[in-house]
């Protein structure tokens, strides 16, 4: 018989390697798809999810995504997923960088080759909210990216991120 035959009889997953920073969150900056802070998926899968709030104040505008208003200063995370496995994200603005009020801001994901600013596959865009949530199914393994981002170039200041990943199994291969 062979290998995969095997590996469908154990009921072995015959997906991708798990690249070896994937289960543990990482410090790395946020500035573009480059340098896309790891969402760890312990972290991710643990009963609260994964949350961080963070704010955008100083930071710069490195990812743009044609059709989508996010012409403001960003924060990009990754994430890796098998096909089939399934993130709830939630973005909620806090207090704007100005001082007054709430700020607005744009959700999105990616998959696919990431450069220094762009990703090739954009799957979702949701513009010029304060609060907004969407589950995602991955259609392939593989890096998977969220960013947050002002709606307009005066859109910054602090958010809560929360990443919540359902996996295929308990251990999330970690």
């Amino acid at each position: 018989m062979r290998v995969s035959g095997w590996v469908a009889v154990l009921g072995l997953s015959a997906c991708s390697a798990l690249p070896s920073n994937a289960c543990t969150t990482g410090a790395e900056s946020r500035v573009g798809c480059a340098n896309a802070r790891t969402v760890g998926r312990v972290a991710a899968a643990s009963s609260n999810g994964f949350s961080t709030t963070p704010l955008t104040c100083s930071a710069t505008n490195a990812t743009d995504q044609a059709s989508c208003s996010d012409s403001g200063p960003d924060h990009t995370f990754r994430v890796f997923l098998y096909s089939g496995e399934k993130i709830t994200v939630t973005l909620t603005t806090q207090a704007a960088c100005s001082g007054g009020g709430t700020w607005y801001a744009t959700l999105k994901l990616m998959t696919g080759t990431c450069t220094s600013s762009a990703c090739s596959g954009p799957v979702y865009c949701n513009a010029n909210q304060t609060t907004v949530t969407h589950a995602y199914t991955a259609s392939q393994d593989g890096w998977h990216y969220v960013m947050v981002d002002g709606a307009s170039a005066s859109s910054a200041g602090t958010y809560n991120l929360k990443v919540a990943l359902t996996c295929k199994n308990a251990s999330c291969d970690c």
